[in-house]
């Protein structure tokens, strides 16, 4: 897992290909603006959900794992927190959804904060949860989750 702020976003491009797209996308001046939903980078290999939600309480949220993409969360706008474990510290909770690439765990894990113009990186190796309030007090919050294949 990688946690950082967006002007250091391009020092990571060699992870993979589809690094360079994702901080295109990133560095575009109207992400405020985008509406939510899919929006396509290059086809299936790189693409953005943007999401507005409010933060959530610890227990409402679910570890998660994916296997065929790369995950970056980028804070657009607002604060929240994510829980993040090594997969080999988790017990498979639902089993692995090959269509949606997705799977669900529980166990236990740290916590990173991640505030507007930062972004975390999660490989498939790193499960994680989400949309996590602060202070036990929910808040608004818009963030682009960012999928490159990794095939």
């Amino acid at each position: 897992m990688i946690l950082d702020n967006q002007r250091n976003f391009k020092q990571y491009e060699a992870i993979h290909q589809g690094m360079r797209a994702a901080y295109d996308f990133i560095q575009r001046q109207d992400l405020e603006t985008l509406e939510v939903g899919k929006h396509v980078i290059d086809g299936d290999n790189v693409f953005a959900m943007i999401q507005n939600y409010d933060t959530k309480s610890v227990d409402e949220g679910d570890w998660e794992a994916h296997k065929k993409y790369l995950d970056i969360q980028y804070m657009i706008d607002g604060t929240e927190a994510i829980k993040v474990a090594n997969i080999e510290k988790m017990e498979v909770k639902q089993p692995y959804n090959n269509k949606d690439d997705y799977w669900l765990f529980t166990g236990e894990g740290d916590t990173i904060t991640l505030q507007t113009g930062m972004f975390a990186i999660f490989f498939p190796e790193d499960v994680h949860k989400p949309g996590i309030q602060i202070n036990q007090e929910a808040a608004p919050v818009k963030k682009a989750v960012i999928k490159i294949l990794l095939g």
